[in-house]
């Protein structure tokens, strides 16, 4: 990110809760997706520096991901892959996949198991206060990687 657009480290970020997450901005996969986030003309510099998974740093915030399996525009690929850039720089990044569910579940009140993520999230938190819940429900806190088997 070029020096002028660094944001002030007192402001910075203390944590982030990603569902289907594009990790990449450098391919045509997503191009839809680019042009809204970036603009139709967004240089090949521009697109290298807002791919998440290559501004990871040990100095990153932890990230707390989730996903559905049936997501049709996203696939599990970009969690699983910023999952891995995270594990390669030790930021703390549990991952939640879920079998079912649509893409842009949002809160996913209503949609099975998928339903858990604001729970899970929230229990993670590092500031618990600031995240939607619907009940007190356990999360495990172990960090997932493409790699785990668990």
């Amino acid at each position: 990110m070029p020096r002028s657009h660094r944001p002030d480290p007192c402001e910075s970020v203390q944590f982030a809760v990603l569902g289907y997450a594009i990790r990449m901005m450098e391919t045509e996969t997503y191009r839809p997706s680019r042009i809204i986030l970036l603009g139709e003309d967004a240089s090949q510099d521009l697109r290298r520096e807002t791919s998440l998974d290559k501004l990871v740093t040990a100095q990153s915030p932890p990230f707390f991901l989730w996903h559905t399996a049936e997501d049709i525009y996203v696939p599990t690929e970009h969690t699983y892959r910023l999952a891995a850039a995270l594990a390669a720089h030790d930021v703390p990044h549990p991952v939640h996949v879920f079998a079912h569910g649509s893409h842009g579940l949002g809160l996913a009140q209503g949609a099975g198991a998928a339903t858990a993520w604001t729970t899970c999230a929230a229990s993670w938190s590092p500031n618990r206060s600031t995240l939607p819940t619907e009940s007190p429900r356990q999360s495990h806190h172990d960090r997932v990687t493409p790699n785990s088997h668990r």
